[in-house]
């Protein structure tokens, strides 16, 4: 697990890089290029698939 503290940033709890996978990239591609862009960590192993989260918007209804 990944965490990120920021200096003079209050912390809400426990935050972790996310983001969207880019059209034909693969999910761990997309994992270490997040973990690179949010935290600057390039040195990094995946060790394990923990599953995934989708959230979807609910349509405004007129």
């Amino acid at each position: 697990m990944l965490t990120m503290v920021e200096e003079c940033v209050e912390s809400f709890g426990l935050q972790v890089p996310g983001g969207t996978l880019e059209p034909g990239e693969k999910l761990e591609d997309c994992l270490l290029r997040e973990i690179y862009e949010e935290a600057e960590l390039s040195n990094v192993k995946v060790n394990s698939y923990l599953g995934e989260h989708t959230t979807f918007s609910k349509r405004k209804t007129q």
